[in-house]
């Protein structure tokens, strides 16, 4: 579901950008002007999904502050405490957007620790739809999964059937859904 520098053959993949553009416009409508970002490694499909957060800001004409955005790498720091560290060195966030749903549990052990709470102290949009997302009352970014494998697997059975045929590169980009559930508040109705 991501572009890999180097192999130049079909991808399958949400609509990042647009998603991840229309998820942050719902927190900016929503009053919040400091959205902190957890994400990981630069994927393609991760720095798509930043590109829509920038942009949701820079249509709505506030600047953006890249001090915000905090990245978990695979040689570095955990989740929960990239989050403990972009928190307290920015205690005015009030909401927080996750790019990868693996990230997820990280950052709400550390809410946890740091009892901080969902919505009552901070907003938070994760992405990608998982059982615990509903269960928690997450507003999310839910992927067609199920769509991309589909499409997946028509197209290697396509490819199969003609040996002989270059494969080509096209980027299918499918539509995603923001679930809005009951992790996010605007800021002034915080108590």
């Amino acid at each position: 579901d991501r572009t890999v520098k180097g192999i130049d053959r079909d991808v399958v993949q949400s609509e990042n950008f647009g998603a991840s553009y229309e998820a942050t416009k719902y927190l900016i409508n929503m009053g919040h002007r400091k959205i902190g970002v957890i994400s990981t490694d630069n994927f393609s499909t991760v720095k798509e999904r930043l590109k829509g957060y920038r942009a949701a800001y820079i249509e709505s004409g506030i600047p953006v502050d890249e001090a915000v955005i905090a990245r978990v790498t695979a040689k570095g720091k955990s989740s929960r405490e990239v989050t403990r560290k972009l928190l307290n060195e920015h205690p005015d966030i009030t909401a927080l957007y996750i790019l990868n749903n693996s990230l997820s549990s990280g950052v709400l052990l550390e809410l946890k620790d740091s009892r901080i709470k969902i919505p009552d102290d901070i907003s938070l949009l994760a992405w990608d739809d998982e059982e615990y997302n509903e269960l928690l009352d997450i507003t999310t970014v839910e992927q067609p999964i199920d769509e991309i494998g589909r499409m997946v697997v028509q197209r290697l059975f396509e490819l199969m059937g003609e040996p002989d045929a270059e494969p080509g590169y096209e980027c299918m980009k499918l539509k995603t859904k923001l679930i809005i559930r009951k992790s996010c508040t605007p800021p002034s109705r915080r108590k």
